[in-house]
């Protein structure tokens, strides 16, 4: 198996809406939310595009 997911030990604990693992590191939730909401805007743009040449289609 050449690609393999590497699982992470370290515990994430949540705390006021940011997880922190125990090294410290910090990553905010709402940052991961702007960003999956500007990948699903974009996706529907394309699906909605695709859509609309089909219809125009004879």
């Amino acid at each position: 198996m050449p690609y393999a997911y590497i699982i992470s030990k370290r515990k994430n604990v949540r705390k006021n809406g940011v997880f922190e693992t125990k090294k410290g590191g910090t990553m905010a939730t709402r940052e991961k939310n702007v960003w999956i909401l500007m990948v699903f805007i974009l996706s529907g743009l394309v699906i909605g595009g695709l859509l609309g040449q089909l219809a125009s289609r004879n």
